[in-house]
């Protein structure tokens, strides 16, 4: 079973690479296509939305795999006291 776990681990992780690789690589070529080409892409804005929608699926079945909290860590580690347990 923990070799089961750890293919599935390793597989999910790569696939949330991807996805992420995807999204900057595309947000990259819209920018230069945009700005530097002067002929705005047309697929990318669909491809970005897409990939998008897959990675945020991944990650949050990954983070259900691994017993975790989708969370936004941003603020709570900023605050400090009564501020940090609201």
């Amino acid at each position: 079973m923990k070799k089961v776990n750890k293919v599935i681990d390793t597989v999910m992780r790569f696939l949330m690479a991807v996805a992420m690789f995807a999204l900057i690589a595309g947000g990259f070529w819209q920018i230069f296509s945009r700005w530097i080409l002067r002929n705005p892409s047309t697929f990318t804005d669909e491809f970005l939305r897409y990939i998008l929608i897959w990675a945020s699926m991944l990650g949050s079945a990954y983070c259900f795999y691994k017993d975790q909290h989708l969370a936004l860590d941003l603020l709570k580690d900023r605050t400090k006291g009564a501020g940090r347990i609201i």
